[in-house]
């Protein structure tokens, strides 16, 4: 692989919501990932997952080169 990106993406939100004029339950979501870019033979290849572990990152470079 000519080149390689690794980028951390965490969120987190809250969500409200008002129906009827009555307060629904507070809503919350947290994501963690990553997102590998790479470049190989002419072509970019991009692979995103929620494993964050050494091994999971690893299969994803292995499948974006």
């Amino acid at each position: 692989m000519a080149f390689a990106s690794l980028r951390w993406v965490q969120t987190e939100a809250e969500i409200i919501t008002v129906r009827d004029d009555v307060l629904e339950p507070l809503y919350r979501t947290y994501d963690l990932g990553c997102m590998v870019t790479g470049w190989h033979q002419g072509a970019w290849g991009y692979v995103a997952t929620q494993e964050i572990g050494r091994a999971g990152i690893q299969r994803a470079f292995d499948r974006a080169g």
